[in-house]
């Protein structure tokens, strides 16, 4: 006997298509998010970063920075205390970027409530010639599913990252309980 192979039926091709199609779109969608999550990681890194790096400036030139931390752009104004006449006047220092598409939502810290930024707002962590400034966390978001917080000690500059959102009551029950560092350089 002899047999033939006949090919597949039209509705068979159809049918794997389909399939194909289905786990190809699931994992590509899937991908998007990942990639959202690796820029909001990336971002959080950034954020640390220009903390250690105000926190150096600080110490090297004796004199206060301050971080100032703009919502709509995700940028960042490192700027250093000029002047000996005891009034704070504040020079325009470096412009920071965080990643694209990351913006600060909002910027917490032990005793201050704190609402989420607006548009054009900033918020600013003042860090004293010794390299000290108070605990602050700052809520960084890609979009409304990719949300981060950085949580920085004040005293010794260490920091954690967590693909979460912290509230108020977690920056004043847990994370800095008997946190002695400075307060505001005004």
């Amino acid at each position: 006997p002899h047999r033939t192979f006949r090919g597949f039926t039209l509705v068979e091709i159809m049918v794997v298509t389909v399939l194909m199609s289905l786990i190809v779109g699931m994992t590509v969608s899937g991908m998007g998010s990942l990639h959202k999550q690796g820029r909001l990681r990336a971002a959080l890194g950034q954020a640390a970063i220009f903390d250690r790096l105000a926190r150096m400036q600080a110490t090297t030139s004796g004199r206060p920075v301050r971080l100032c931390w703009q919502s709509g752009s995700g940028e960042v104004v490192l700027e250093q205390l000029i002047g000996a006449d005891g009034r704070a006047n504040w020079s325009t220092g470096q412009r920071l970027r965080l990643g694209l598409d990351v913006r600060v939502r909002q910027v917490l810290r032990p005793g201050v409530q704190s609402e989420s930024m607006t548009e054009d707002t900033q918020q600013c962590v003042a860090i004293r010639a010794d390299g000290a400034s108070e605990s602050y966390a700052m809520v960084l978001e890609a979009d409304a599913e990719n949300v981060g917080t950085l949580v920085i000690d004040g005293v010794t500059g260490r920091y954690t990252t967590r693909l979460e959102v912290i509230d108020q009551s977690v920056v004043e029950n847990e994370l800095w309980i008997g946190d002695t560092a400075c307060g505001a350089i005004e």
